[in-house]
């Protein structure tokens, strides 16, 4: 029992192709040789990174809204937790295991030959792990949403594994475009892993031409200045679909008052479910926060025969105690314009959501 796509999403995805369709076509006339080597760039590092991260986000989703597996609350709040995780802190912790001079880069190649993640591989896998957290809970969200009743009576003609393939995957499709298209405009627009990595892409060159004056209204509208204009509502449009389909779903769900959601019985496969959660949380956050860890606290002697490197406690327990007060500065700086920006978004968003609030009769 195959079930397709909402009809209200294939309304959307079909307006936003024309009017992706019409913004590529400007975009293309402000090109110039440079500009457009740059888009490639970026798309080349977005567009896998969104993939990766969707792919992931949909497996973990998966185990935590669809099945019985034990623990969920316990990971659930890890991945709550992993929101704080910036960018620059999730690439710093991949550089510092498999950099240049990472620990498992040391461990596994020689002297002079290439790191296992740099360039273009790394700029993709950073962005593609530390957009899988929100690809997750967009997703988890969306299967949470599924109407149970469809599910149960596709469980009467075929397996609860072809259930999921055939029922749930494809009526939380608008949950999974709004994770890809969010993925894809959060890659497009980052500088921090690429420029990391020494990945020159569109955004760096944009934040570059700024510094630079091109953007001052005295300057006039180049090439470069045009075909940004171009790229930032293409990106807009493409997070407006995604977005958009994602809240008609849960509009259509919250209609419908139905919110027990069908789940997969694992049975003697939980232990196995469990091992695939841990792993994919290792992957997101215990490889690069664990590889902070052992940067933090790692010392380097040289003897006759070279260098020796270990890890100390009492190097990682001063390095730990000693930051704050080394970077006070820096700290209350960022923790000033957290302050601010938070009110600020909280201020706004409570008049935004009492605006829209129903009236109960």
């Amino acid at each position: 029992m195959l079930v397709q796509m909402p009809l209200e999403t294939s309304r959307n995805f079909l307006a936003f192709a024309l009017i992706a369709l019409f913004v590529l076509l400007l975009l293309v006339v402000g090109l110039t040789q440079r500009v457009g080597m740059l888009l490639v760039v970026s798309a080349s590092v977005a567009l896998p990174a969104a993939l990766l991260a969707t792919l992931l986000g949909t497996v973990f989703a998966l185990l935590l809204a669809k099945t019985d597996a034990p623990s969920k609350t316990f990971f659930f709040t890890v991945l709550i937790g992993l929101f704080l995780l910036p960018l620059h802190l999730v690439a710093a912790g991949w550089m510092a295991a498999l950099g240049s001079l990472g620990w498992c880069t040391l461990l596994t190649t020689n002297l002079g030959e290439p790191a296992l993640l740099d360039g273009w591989r790394g700029a993709v896998w950073v962005h593609a792990v530390a957009a899988t957290p929100v690809a997750t809970l967009m997703i988890g969200v969306a299967l949470r949403l599924v109407d149970s009743r469809r599910e149960e009576q596709a469980l009467l003609e075929t397996h609860q594994a072809l259930v999921i393939f055939n029922v749930s995957i494809p009526q939380a499709t608008p949950g999974i475009a709004a994770a890809f298209c969010w993925t894809l405009v959060m890659s497009s627009t980052e500088i921090a892993a690429t420029d990391l990595f020494r990945v020159r892409t569109f955004a760096e060159e944009i934040y570059t031409q700024a510094a630079l004056g091109a953007f001052d209204p005295g300057n006039g509208m180049s090439s470069g200045v045009i075909s940004f204009v171009c790229a930032v509502g293409l990106l807009a449009l493409i997070l407006f679909f995604g977005l958009a389909s994602f809240a008609q779903l849960i509009h259509t769900r919250i209609e419908s008052g139905a919110f027990i959601p069908w789940k997969v019985r694992l049975s003697h496969y939980k232990p196995l479910a469990v091992a695939l959660l841990v792993l994919i949380l290792l992957l997101v956050a215990g490889i690069p926060i664990g590889s902070l860890f052992y940067q933090a606290g790692t010392l380097a002697e040289e003897y006759s025969e070279g260098w020796n490197r270990y890890w100390s406690l009492n190097k990682f327990c001063s390095a730990l105690v000693e930051a704050p007060w080394q970077h006070r500065r820096e700290l209350g700086v960022s923790s000033l314009l957290a302050l601010l920006v938070a009110t600020l978004s909280v201020a706004v968003g409570a008049i935004g959501a009492w605006s829209m609030r129903s009236e109960q009769k």
